[in-house]
């Protein structure tokens, strides 16, 4: 019975594991539609979403039966517990890739506004911490899930970061346009 257990967590281990590939590589995917104006990306995000969808409730499924079948105690209830939060977390993960994919495809039809200097870089980290946290949880390792805390914060700070020179970049564009108007009116309001 108790190798049964063992071979049903590692296998769910493995499913979580593999779920979270298919979350970080559309992640990865979706974000490189914008970096590489590659419209197939962000086609193939949309084509894959199923696949995490239906991995979702796969794991899911096999939560439950784990639970109702085995009643586990202590550190395997909270393992299960744990495993049905982050399933859920990288389903959303999924669902953002798509409306990046989405947020790209519409972004392609545009000129670039400028350089996406950061983004490479918060998308990279992005990825890390999600197999960083996936690894974290599949072996326990209190270390490295810290390590994804820490990584959170300078996601965070890239992303405020990148929204002031967007912010700063739109405002002088605006400026050079009230400019333009001003001169091409002789001065005078329309």
């Amino acid at each position: 019975m108790e190798r049964h257990w063992q071979h049903d967590l590692e296998e769910l281990k493995q499913r979580l594991l593999w779920m979270g590939s298919l979350a970080e590589r559309a992640v990865h995917q979706a974000v490189h539609a914008v970096l590489d104006a590659d419209e197939h990306l962000a086609k193939a995000v949309h084509a894959e979403e199923d696949a995490i969808n239906e991995m979702q409730i796969e794991i899911d499924e096999r939560v439950r039966r784990l639970l109702a079948l085995q009643a586990p105690m202590a550190v395997d209830l909270r393992f299960l517990l744990a495993v049905s939060r982050i399933n859920g977390d990288l389903e959303r993960i999924g669902d953002q890739a798509v409306s990046i994919a989405h947020s790209a495809s519409n972004i392609l039809r545009h000129p670039q506004v400028m350089a996406y200097v950061d983004l490479p870089r918060m998308s990279e980290l992005a990825e890390g911490m999600v197999r960083d946290s996936l690894n974290a949880v599949v072996r326990g390792d209190q270390e490295l899930a810290q390590s994804v805390l820490l990584r959170d914060d300078q996601v965070d700070r890239l992303r405020d970061q990148m929204f002031r020179e967007l912010l700063t970049h739109m405002m002088e564009k605006f400026r050079g346009g009230l400019r333009c108007f001003r001169a091409d009116s002789g001065g005078k309001k329309s």
